[in-house]
């Protein structure tokens, strides 16, 4: 499972979703990934995020980095997209036959095959 910022976001204000699909996840043996361009997006103060930056620093989400940034462009132009963070998701979830799980539908429709289930 690829996850966008949504999920982050709600587990940085206290949520416990995203926490009980680490769990399932860790349990079934398959990894939460997420793109450096996402925790960047999130992630702001080291301090005031410590269960954000716990869960993160455990591995519980695996961080990946954008590999071609050239791959990422050509997605967006195909897409007709422009979101640089939301294309690196994309090509993630491409690349490992995975979903997205977000509550930003929209911002993945533009790309061809990529498959999101709501946060």
């Amino acid at each position: 499972m690829i996850i966008d910022r949504s999920p982050l976001i709600e587990l940085d204000r206290g949520g416990k979703k995203l926490l009980l699909l680490i769990r399932e996840a860790m349990r079934r043996d398959e990894p939460i990934v997420t793109s450096h361009g996402v925790l960047a997006q999130v992630f702001r103060d080291p301090a005031r995020q410590a269960r954000l930056s716990r869960v993160v620093s455990a591995g519980d989400i695996v961080v990946r980095p954008i590999d071609d940034g050239r791959a990422v462009g050509v997605a967006l132009a195909l897409s007709n997209a422009s979101d640089v963070v939301d294309g690196s998701v994309a090509l993630l979830a491409l690349a490992n036959d995975d979903v997205v799980l977000t509550s930003d539908r929209g911002d993945f429709a533009k790309f061809d095959g990529v498959r999101v289930v709501d946060f």
